[in-house]
């Protein structure tokens, strides 16, 4: 069995496969003696001259990532017990673009490896329902992982995680595509300085999450785009905004706060069932909500906002 891909017959299981293990970690009276393991993946930026695609696929643990010093494309470490996973990784490069894909693979029923797992194999459940406080516990049996990413290139990232506790910061770092998942997990998401380049398109799906963003406005996207079932989501589009962007956010039940500078030109249409909605500083329209200084604002930001049960809390900041 080739661990450079996902087979058609292991596609199937690999479906849920991150909630799986998290979950069998997480209800077990207790382990085995762990056989920690660690794993290190490191590249020069002279390796390749136009862009890098990065995927990494992260079932259960502690997720982190932030920038790198020194001429580094990327730096990828991992804390694993040997007996419940192993890595797998795929490096190819043509015409100066290089493509990784890294991540933990694990058993499945019947005892063999599946293979490399991808983020469009995994499951993400809009109905299931995950006690935060149970990731306490994750790191203790689960491991980590830490990415680190150099700012010579621009990079496509792909962040698939399962049952994680994730802090991802990419402040200057040059993201030209954003994609994260999540399935049952808590994620933190910031960009503390603002991105070199400008950034097509930044993706959130997520299952039940707890999602807390700062900076967004230094991400400097074309458009947001987040899809969540069940959680509390915090969206800071604070930053140095440097052109006009839309926004697309459908959550099922939960909480949103969307804190927006108030020199920011801001438009937000909704439509929802049984969720609260509070903006203050904003102006009821024809076709939704607008700030004041809608025509005069140098950048402007579009929203359309889908909920179903919950609240949307509307903060304006200087």
């Amino acid at each position: 069995m080739t661990t450079r891909g996902v087979s058609r017959s292991s596609a199937a299981a690999a479906g849920g496969l991150i909630l799986l293990v998290a979950l069998t970690l997480l209800r077990a009276d207790g382990l085995s003696a762990q056989e920690w393991t660690e794993f290190r993946s490191a590249r020069q930026a002279h390796a390749i001259s136009e862009s890098l695609t990065l995927e990494v696929v992260y079932g259960v643990g502690r997720l982190s990532v932030e920038p790198a010093e020194g001429d580094l494309l990327y730096d990828i470490r991992m804390k694993y017990d040997a007996e419940l996973f192993k890595p797998v990784r795929s490096w190819s490069q043509e015409n100066g673009r290089g493509r990784f894909t890294v991540g933990l693979t694990t058993h499945d029923d019947d005892g063999d490896w599946i293979e490399a797992l991808r983020s469009e194999d995994v499951d993400v459940d809009p109905d299931f329902s995950f006690d935060f406080g149970e990731l306490k516990d994750i790191e203790k049996s689960a491991g980590t992982m830490e990415l680190k990413l150099g700012s010579r290139l621009p990079v496509d990232l792909k962040l698939s995680a399962g049952a994680a506790e994730s802090e991802v910061e990419l402040g200057g770092v040059p993201v030209s595509r954003l994609e994260l998942l999540t399935a049952a997990s808590r994620t933190e998401l910031t960009f503390d300085h603002p991105n070199p380049v400008r950034m097509a398109e930044l993706q959130i799906r997520a299952g039940a999450a707890e999602i807390v963003t700062e900076g967004l406005g230094n991400a400097r996207f074309d458009h947001f785009d987040l899809k969540g079932g069940v959680g509390d989501v915090r969206l800071d589009f604070t930053g140095e905004w440097n052109g006009d962007a839309t926004g697309t956010i459908k959550m099922g039940v939960g909480s949103l706060t969307l804190r927006l500078p108030a020199d920011l030109g801001i438009w937000i249409r909704k439509s929802s069932v049984l969720t609260s909605f509070s903006a203050p500083g904003l102006e009821k329209v024809s076709d939704g909500y607008r700030s004041a200084n809608w025509e005069s604002a140098g950048n402007h930001l579009e929203l359309e906002v889908r909920t179903a049960f919950g609240a949307i809390d509307v903060e304006l900041v200087p």
